[in-house]
């Protein structure tokens, strides 16, 4: 059973993504599981609760429809983080009671309540965290319209670097442990309890079945999915006519279009 509470903002990000389950009620037997844990997506939420999972011992199975893990976070820029050493360093004073209100002003349908988690927390278990992973934060710049002042927070090549400590990192733990090139296709469910995925090898069409403890979907969002982009387009903004980017980082399961 997994226990404690994660450090870092990341990994929470994946298990709170998540669907989560444990088979409280009728326990799959040991024998049975593929891991304690699985997780789905190998993206930097997935690298992340991998490695808090896995420096607590737990027996990790991260899966990827890809062959090498990062996900869209290879290509992504900075991360919005409140009230840090960078941010006064140029002048701008930031707290989580302004994040909190510039947020809520913009966003349509923010939980009020991991909206405040994130801001009051963001320096700890994100800027905090990543720089103990051995990653330096170098500038700080205006991002999106959501935020009144300096909250995006860069290093020198972008998200890509927090990626490559993180594998640096999990490749290190011995309990956790990758398959590549699977795609999950549906999500086990016994007893309203998850126990496990099917996946496909997106290379050969087998499949087969992994159950595990713990089930952490750490997929993102939907930006593989172009029709649900332009469903949640703002109006007076040019629509695109194709994805640029994740045009194969799309899991088919349950048509929900979570980009993998």
């Amino acid at each position: 059973m997994i226990t404690g509470k994660p450090h870092s903002f990341l990994a929470t990000i994946g298990i709170a993504a998540i669907v989560v389950l444990s088979g409280c009620s009728n326990p799959i037997p040991e024998e049975q599981l593929d891991a304690e844990a699985i997780i789905v997506g190998a993206g930097i939420s997935g690298l992340s609760a991998a490695v808090e999972m896995g420096r607590a011992g737990v027996d990790v199975l991260v899966i990827d429809m890809n062959s090498v893990p990062g996900g869209h976070a290879v290509m992504a820029g900075g991360f919005a983080v409140v009230d840090t050493p960078l941010q006064e360093a140029a002048g701008y004073t930031d707290s989580p009671d302004l994040a909190v209100s510039d947020w809520l002003k913009w966003t349509e349908d923010g939980d009020p309540y991991w909206t405040r988690f994130y801001a009051e927390n963001s320096r700890e278990m994100l800027y905090d965290w990543v720089i103990d992973l051995g990653v330096e934060w170098n500038r700080v710049a205006m991002g999106g319209f959501e935020n009144s002042l300096p909250r995006f927070h860069f290093t020198e090549h972008g998200a890509l670097d927090v990626v490559q400590a993180l594998v640096r990192t999990v490749i290190g733990l011995p309990t956790v442990n990758f398959i590549w090139n699977k795609r999950v296709e549906s999500i086990l469910v016994d007893n309203s309890h998850v126990t496990g995925v099917e996946v496909m090898d997106v290379r050969t069409g087998e499949t087969r079945t992994l159950r595990g403890e713990h089930i952490v979907i750490a997929t993102g969002g939907f930006e593989g999915n172009l029709d649900k982009v332009l469903s949640n387009w703002i109006p007076d903004l040019p629509k695109p006519e194709r994805l640029l980017i994740c045009l194969l980082y799309t899991s088919d399961a349950a048509d929900e279009g979570l980009g993998v």
